[in-house]
C-alpha cells in the first residue's frame, strides 16, 4: 500500500479575503432575530424583519461602498478580441449594417 504525500508548496491557497468573512456574517443577524423571535414575546415575523436590516446594510455596503475590484487581467485592453467575451457583445450596437435609423 502507497501513501501519496503532499508538498507544503503545493497546498492549496486558504487566503480568506474580507468578501468570504462578509458572505460568512450575512446571515448572522438574522439567525440571531430568529433565536430573539423563538425565546421572546416578539412576534417572529418582526425579530426576523428587524434583525435583517444589519444583513442588508452589510450587502450594500460590500456590493457598493467597498466593492470588489476587477482583477487587472479582466480590465480594457486585456488582449482579449471584441466580441470574445461569454455573450458576443463587443459594445458596438450599431450592428452589422451601419448606423441605425436613430444614429446621425
Amino acid at each position: 500500500m502507497s501513501v501519496q504525500r503532499i508538498d507544503d508548496d503545493s497546498a492549496p491557497d486558504l487566503a480568506v479575503s474580507r468578501y468570504d468573512l462578509l458572505l460568512f456574517a450575512l446571515p448572522v443577524p438574522l439567525l440571531l432575530g430568529v433565536a430573539w423571535g423563538l425565546l421572546a414575546s416578539t412576534p417572529l415575523a418582526f425579530a426576523v424583519g428587524l434583525s435583517g436590516l444589519p444583513s442588508v446594510a452589510m450587502l450594500a455596503y460590500g456590493l457598493f461602498v467597498d466593492a470588489p475590484s476587477p482583477t487587472p487581467t479582466a480590465r480594457a485592453g486585456s488582449g482579449r478580441a471584441p466580441g470574445s467575451g461569454p455573450s458576443g457583445y463587443d459594445g458596438d450596437d450599431r450592428g452589422e449594417h451601419g448606423p441605425g435609423p436613430c444614429d446621425d
